[in-house]
Parts: C-alpha cells; sequence; structure tokens
C-alpha cells in the first residue's frame, strides 16, 4: 500500500561539486516539479505517496520527505 514518484535525472556535479552540495542543490531546483507531479497523482488512489529524485549518473536516491502525501 505504498506508491512512489520518483524522478530520474541524468545530470550530475559539476567539476569539483561534492555529491552532497550537488544533491541539495537538485533538491531545491525540483522540488516544484516533483510537488507538481505528487499532486497530479494524488487522485489516482488511496495509497500514501513517497517522493524523491534519483541521480542516475552518481547512483543516488534523494527522498524528499517533505513532499509525501
Amino acid at each position: 500500500g505504498l506508491r512512489g514518484v520518483v524522478d530520474y535525472k541524468s545530470s550530475g556535479p559539476a567539476e569539483g561539486e561534492c555529491p552532497e552540495a550537488f544533491c541539495s542543490r537538485e533538491r531545491e531546483s525540483y522540488r516544484g516539479q516533483l510537488r507538481g507531479y505528487r499532486d497530479a497523482m494524488a487522485d489516482w488512489g488511496e495509497e500514501p505517496l513517497r517522493c524523491g529524485l534519483y541521480f542516475t549518473s552518481i547512483s543516488r536516491f534523494i527522498h524528499l520527505d517533505e513532499l509525501d502525501a
């Protein structure tokens, strides 16, 4: 009874940027877009929604728990 809203991204850290700083920056950048996806899915079922970003270039999932519904 759980649904996931995962936005896959191919972007990666800039040269010399640590993965944590990159993920923090991208989290802020894509929060609104992911919120829109969550809102679109909200009417499609009763199960809770968990939201996150997955960065394919660094194989890292970032859970945006503030967007969970």
